[in-house]
């Protein structure tokens, strides 16, 4: 099956997005040491968001397998497992 360019370019710019929203959410989790109500409400969009994320960087996978290079390979299967290990916690 052909996947466009356009599609394709189009997942990217989500994932791009997605990284920048997940890290400024880190970023706050990380500002702070006593949990409150917002403090919890973002543990649960960091989870969501993340999970997202994951399954959108999978459907790219599947896309853009073959074409990639072992090192992009090799490194998307580190994300996995990180991401993987993040789910468990």
């Amino acid at each position: 099956m052909e996947y466009t360019t356009r599609s394709v370019s189009r997942l990217l710019k989500f994932l791009a997005i997605g990284l920048l929203l997940i890290l400024f959410n880190s970023c706050y989790l990380a500002g702070f040491e006593n949990p409150n109500a917002v403090y919890i409400a973002n543990l649960g969009i960091h989870f969501g968001l993340g999970s997202i994320l994951t399954l959108a960087f999978l459907i790219y996978l599947f896309k853009t397998w073959r074409t990639g290079s072992f090192i992009e390979r090799s490194y998307s299967i580190m994300f996995l497992i990180s991401a993987g290990c993040g789910a468990a916690i």
